[in-house]
């Protein structure tokens, strides 16, 4: 699986013996990433659990806390952007009360308690002269999908009980080489002192030898039953610190003012930044005689429940997560991003165009921190719902089909994983008859009369005494776009559209847009008869050619139930002159059924497959001027917004990626 936005669920283990037992107990294991962000030092393993894709991380050695784990968190959902579920799976400490019987090897899952959110951090807070530490400070829930499906899976244990020593079992069956150290030590092992009994500091030796079995100094506890479950699930508070907790008489004070179950290092700084469900399984009693037997099979203890837990989740309820990332926006907002994660590549021709699909990302990322050698291309990096995009400019005064090639070609060489293509801009309109085109208008690529999308106008051969005859096929663009295509303009043509209303949105937000990008005011959209031509050299038309009704093809005034501006779907002549003729506009359109000029999209189409939008801002006639320019790449820009949200990221991921395709041809 080598999408790394396949990639759901993140896990975060704090030790290599923690790390190995989550890895035990994935279904498939997957090939590591092929690509990190810039500095994630983080070791990885990638597999599957059911239906869950997961990414595994482990803490560097001998690096433990809550700055640790912040890190390795920071850097995961850098180089894995679309994790939305978080967990942090390990050992822990158990702390064991009058009110619960917390065995070695038990589990203990965080659970909201006492206005906590499952966390409790004990040492972050005041200390006053005079007066006990005040810890202060709230820390998140875990994600409600985590917290459902952890009441559904109590209920199925309370009810069936659970398997979890049987499958520890048969993964030391497939795996023989981890029982040694992961097997459930004996039971004579599992010794809960007195609170006032301290294991000798200066003692290597264990417990067995130096403390003994003696019953005075012992907490004498019953075998379980058979029909008590072993090891047994606790759900409540779990504290966390920086310090190892070796000390049985803070450990029985905060069990009992607090009821906390269970210590450990690292969750309290991951809680604010990456909500996560914690789960330990109990090695030690967080006291004096602490020591590291039980801590393999705790470790696979915890590794067991969590994987019966992510099959009590549907893939969907995860999908419906918010991407952590994007919940912690203010938090990640320097984040340098995987150029893995980028699949929508998006190819404006000129600064006009870059500016109005910046506008409406929804979020915008810092700009590459690497691209392949000799791309020169200016990227602008962000997401539009769940779609990450790449959006490139043209070189300025660098029009026509071959610059548009080397553009989509470098970008393919820095952002190797796009899998849809878009160019996104202004085109001169061809109105006719058949065709109400309007300034403000767009017009989208749609197969027509045996083409694509697009058709190059000006390739094909000039035979003597003959007519030029064009020639040559361009390529569709990719189905998910078409049938996306189809879907919106089924929604517009019952609902309408609100395209205006956004864009009015947007320059409410930006005012320093208004001038340049808001919408003219209607008088100057004038459509001249195809024989009066513009003056060379001379002002604008409204000063020049003037409103006379015998130069113009009137047209009415579109009424409240039309659609403004309109959407127009069929074919889109590409060429690398800029269309200043009426007369040849008018035979392509007659012939051809052409519904709008450009310079770009022929280069593109069998290289970069891709669907072509633009916003009408002139006439493709010697009248052309750049009145309507911005307000028409805006309009380009909200329409291909509103396209995307209506595709899937799934639709997405399941398409080639485009470098693969063209280097296949």
């Amino acid at each position: 699986m080598s999408d790394i936005m396949n990639y759901t669920v993140g896990w975060i283990c704090a030790i290599p013996t923690e790390y190995v037992a989550a890895q035990a107990f994935l279904d498939e294991v997957h090939e590591g990433p092929q690509y990190l962000s810039p500095h994630d030092n983080n070791e990885y393993v990638l597999g599957r659990i059911g239906k869950h894709y997961i990414v595994i991380a482990v803490m560097p050695d001998v690096e433990y806390g809550t700055s640790s784990a912040a890190s390795v968190a920071r850097d995961m959902l850098r180089s894995f952007p679309n994790i939305r579920v978080g967990l942090v799976v390990g050992i822990g400490g158990g702390a064991p009360s009058p009110k619960h019987d917390i065995r070695l090897g038990d589990i203990v899952v965080s659970a909201p308690r006492g206005g906590n959110g499952g966390m409790f951090q004990y040492d972050f807070g005041k200390t006053i002269q005079d007066q006990r530490f005040r810890s202060t400070g709230s820390l998140n829930q875990p994600p409600t999908s985590l917290r459902t499906a952890v009441a559904s899976l109590k209920a199925q244990y309370e009810i069936n009980g659970h398997q979890l020593e049987e499958a520890i079992n048969s993964i030391f069956e497939r795996k023989p080489s981890l029982r040694k150290n992961y097997q459930r030590p004996d039971l004579s092992s599992d010794r809960l002192y007195q609170n006032t009994v301290t294991h000798c500091p200066k003692s290597e030796a264990n417990c067995a030898e130096v403390c003994g079995d003696d019953p005075s100094k012992m907490i004498l506890r019953p075998k379980r039953t058979e029909g008590e479950d072993n090891p047994t699930i606790h759900y409540g508070l779990i504290a966390s610190g920086i310090q190892v907790m070796k000390d049985a008489s803070i450990r029985d004070a905060l069990a009992r003012e607090r009821d906390v179950l269970c210590f450990e290092m690292e969750a309290a700084g991951l809680m604010n930044h990456f909500p996560c469900l914690v789960v330990r399984g109990i090695c030690d009693y967080s006291d004096s005689h602490r020591d590291k037997e039980w801590r393999g099979y705790a470790a696979m203890t915890a590794a067991a429940y969590t994987k019966d837990l992510l099959h009590e989740i549907p893939p969907r309820r995860v999908e419906d997560e918010k991407m952590i990332s994007s919940i912690m926006a203010g938090f990640y907002k320097h984040i340098n991003w995987n150029p893995e994660v980028y699949t929508i590549g998006w190819i404006c021709a000129i600064g006009t165009e870059y500016v109005a699909a910046q506008s409406f990302l929804d979020e915008k990322h810092n700009g590459p921190q690497y691209l392949s050698p000799h791309d020169n291309n200016q990227y602008i990096l962000g997401r539009m719902g769940k779609h990450y995009i790449v959006i490139a400019v043209m070189p300025d005064g660098e029009y026509g089909t071959s610059s548009a090639a080397s553009v989509a070609r470098d970008m393919l060489r820095s952002f190797p994983n796009i899998r849809v293509g878009l160019m996104v801009g202004i085109g001169g309109g061809a109105p006719s008859p058949k065709h109400d085109i309007r300034l403000g208008d767009i017009v989208v690529s749609a197969p027509r009369g045996g083409n694509g999308g697009v058709f190059q106008y000006d390739f094909g051969k000039t035979i003597q005494d003959q007519r030029f005859q064009s020639a040559g096929f361009l390529n569709q663009s990719p189905p998910v776009l078409r049938m996306a295509v189809i879907g919106l303009q089924a929604q517009y043509e019952t609902e309408g559209h609100q395209l205006e209303k956004v864009i009015n949105s947007i320059l409410d937000k930006k005012p320093r847009l208004r001038k340049k990008y808001s919408r003219p005011d209607p008088s100057s959209d004038r459509l001249y008869q195809s024989t009066f031509i513009h003056p060379n050299k001379e002002p604008d038309c409204a000063t020049v050619c003037s409103n006379d009704p015998s130069s113009l093809i009137q047209r009415p005034e579109r009424t409240e139930d039309e659609d403004n501006p309109t959407i127009h779907y069929g074919l889109i002549a590409s060429g690398n002159q800029v269309m200043k003729d009426a007369s040849i506009r008018d035979a392509l359109a007659r012939e051809k059924d052409v519904l709008c000029f450009e310079m770009e999209a022929a280069g593109l189409m069998n290289h970069f497959p891709c669907l072509v939008v633009r916003g009408i801002c002139d006439y493709s006639d010697s009248h052309k001027n750049k009145e309507w320019q911005g307000y028409a790449a805006m309009a380009a820009a909200v329409y291909t917004k509103d396209l995307l949200y209506r595709i899937p990221a799934s639709r997405v991921e399941e398409e080639k990626r485009i470098s693969d395709i063209v280097s296949a041809d």
